[in-house]
């Protein structure tokens, strides 16, 4: 049976994401005692060199994955949350490679460039982003997508077949796995600080997909996920599921880089008060 409400209730839940997002933007900020230039450029725990050659490798490893999904999927793939986060992923690194290079070899002139501290904090609000999309990518995609996959062709072998070629190779492991192990590294060796008003980004960054889902669905007639089609009964809490998933990946994460910069450099002050430097 097709009930008429379940698109009204997610619509309802759209507009309410749209809403909570931008609340969080006017969080109150804490006090900058540090440029995001510096925040992306340098490093507490290792020296700039290696800060460099580690976000160097990920975004030629980043570009060179996302070549080879392209060049065996096609770019149909583009649709997929997976590869919206991945390509914003690699963005992020090469960003900020060029970053602190060109900060290393004029700081001078990058410290009075206010719209290099304007990529700058674009930079920071997609590493944001970055950081709390990857936990939900790989729980989704193995914990419901894939084991809907194998239910729904459970007596369609062909299929079920092909979809497991498109899940478990290289491209997908990375994607759906190794980001993970890439974003520790990076939290271990950044120096940005998770702040509150930031999940307005990831909010808005969830809600552009979601409606992109939608637009693409009126278009095509086909979902990107079944598990997002919102005629059915339990799509409206799928959708305020998600978006409040979102916010639990970007505490986590924030917590995360709290104890780990506890561990590494001893920031004592900046762990006690947590609460107020990281999400403030």
């Amino acid at each position: 049976m097709v009930h008429s409400w379940p698109p009204y209730a997610v619509g309802a839940c759209l507009l309410f994401s749209f809403c909570d997002s931008f609340r969080q933007f006017y969080k109150p900020k804490p006090e900058a005692k540090e440029s995001y230039l510096t925040r992306i450029a340098t490093s507490q725990t290792v020296s700039r060199g290696f800060l460099l050659g580690c976000r160097v490798l990920v975004s030629i490893g980043s570009v060179a994955i996302l070549w080879g999904h392209a060049i065996r999927f096609g770019l149909t793939d583009l649709k997929y949350f997976t590869i919206w986060s991945y390509c914003l992923l690699t963005l992020y690194f090469v960003l900020a490679s060029i970053i602190t290079h060109w900060y290393s070899a004029h700081p001078k002139d990058c410290q009075k460039n206010k719209q290099l501290e304007s990529l700058c904090k674009f930079i920071a609000a997609i590493f944001h982003i970055t950081a709390t999309v990857v936990w939900i990518v790989d729980a989704v995609t193995w914990t419901v997508i894939w084991p809907m996959i194998k239910h729904s062709n459970r007596d369609k072998p062909e299929e079920l077949a092909h979809a497991t070629m498109r899940l478990f190779n290289i491209y997908s492991y990375v994607e759906h796995g190794v980001n993970i192990p890439i974003i520790l590294v990076e939290l271990s060796i950044n120096n940005i600080r998770f702040e509150r008003h930031m999940l307005g980004y990831v909010g808005l960054w969830s809600l552009y997909f979601g409606l992109f889902a939608i637009a693409f669905f009126y278009m095509t007639g086909r979902w990107i996920y079944t598990v997002i089609d919102f005629t059915k009964t339990w799509s409206p809490l799928f959708y305020l599921g998600v978006h409040f998933a979102h916010y639990g990946c970007f505490f986590w994460s924030g917590f995360l880089k709290t104890q780990i910069d506890y561990l590494l450099i001893g920031r004592k002050t900046q762990a006690n008060e947590g609460k107020h430097a990281k999400f403030s």
